[in-house]
């Protein structure tokens, strides 16, 4: 694989949604599967079951790291706001 094509940021440790915004291009799903630490076959599941922001060119499946990013940020709000609603609700 190449180094250029990821262009992922150089710090392993860096937190997913850097990683995610520093990733140039479109990446394959083996090279975006590092990022997210999912195996390429639930990333496929995800893109086949329109789960996750993807680009299909025929048969390939790429993903664009800005889109996904904006993407897991805007389900955490999603989850983050659920999660306040259920806690306000009176008990009983």
């Amino acid at each position: 694989m190449s180094t250029a094509r990821m262009a992922l940021s150089p710090v392993e440790t860096a937190d997913v949604f850097e990683q995610l915004l520093h990733a140039s291009g479109l990446l394959t799903a083996q090279e975006f599967s590092r990022i997210p630490r999912l195996s390429p076959k639930t990333l496929y599941s995800y893109a086949e079951r329109d789960l996750i922001p993807h680009f299909k060119i025929e048969t390939s499946i790429r993903f664009s790291g800005m889109e996904v990013a904006e993407w897991l940020r805007s389900r955490r709000r999603c989850v983050h706001q659920q999660l306040h609603r259920l806690s306000a609700r009176p008990h009983g």
